[in-house]
């Protein structure tokens, strides 16, 4: 059998000698990147709740401005537009001079806007209840023809403010516009715009 020599010895003390060191370092690396892995999930916990907290204060803001709207807000503030009021004062204007070649059309046009035909008026969808609120979807029972202005006011009182200002209207319900759709039409005296409008009204519950 083979001697070990002195200088392999020494290389195995030294191995061996080595081995604590590798272990502690080896420990101390396993505990760091532990409590790393612990300071990350610290900070994303920190951070789902301040997430949370911020959610449930605006959630708290929000019931609170529509806390007390007025549930006929539709009725009384949009449907209640009378659209293309300046179309309808041109075309009268037009016919009070007397013959015109577009005139039949124009009475036909005129008739039209103020027959009751282009009227808005929303239909009520069905009431979905949840813990702290109801909502209902507002859907305009037929297109309506609307003009720059009318599109203009409408959104304004949709988003509760005058159009002349930032005043907000305190008893709107929270209205939220899920569809619009706008259709450019061939005008007799002005261009007029097909309207189609979806909103979704949101009553927090008291």
């Amino acid at each position: 059998m083979e001697k070990i020599t002195n200088e392999r010895k020494l290389l195995y003390l030294l191995l061996l000698g080595m081995l604590p060191v590798f272990f502690v370092s080896l420990y101390f690396y396993s505990q760091s990147t532990y409590q790393q892995s612990l300071t990350y999930a610290l900070n994303d916990a920190i951070a789902m709740a301040q997430e949370k907290n911020a959610k449930e204060y605006m959630n708290k803001q929000v019931k609170k401005i529509f806390y007390d709207a007025d549930h006929f807000y539709i009725d009384k503030e949009i449907e209640t537009i009378q659209p293309l009021q300046s179309e309808i004062s041109r075309l009268q204007r037009i016919l009070e001079q007397g013959y015109h070649p577009s005139e039949d059309e124009m009475r036909k046009r005129l008739t039209f806007l103020t027959n009751g035909q282009n009227t808005l008026s929303f239909t009520e969808g069905s009431i979905k209840s949840y813990k702290d609120f109801q909502e209902t979807i507002e859907t305009l029972s037929h297109p309506v023809e609307v003009d720059v202005n009318d599109i203009t006011v409408i959104i304004s009182k949709v988003e509760g403010l005058s159009p002349a200002s930032d005043a907000v209207n305190l008893k709107r319900p929270h209205l939220i516009i899920t569809e619009l759709k706008l259709e450019k039409r061939k005008g007799l005296v002005q261009i007029p715009y097909l309207l189609d409008l979806k909103v979704l009204k949101r009553e927090y519950l008291k």
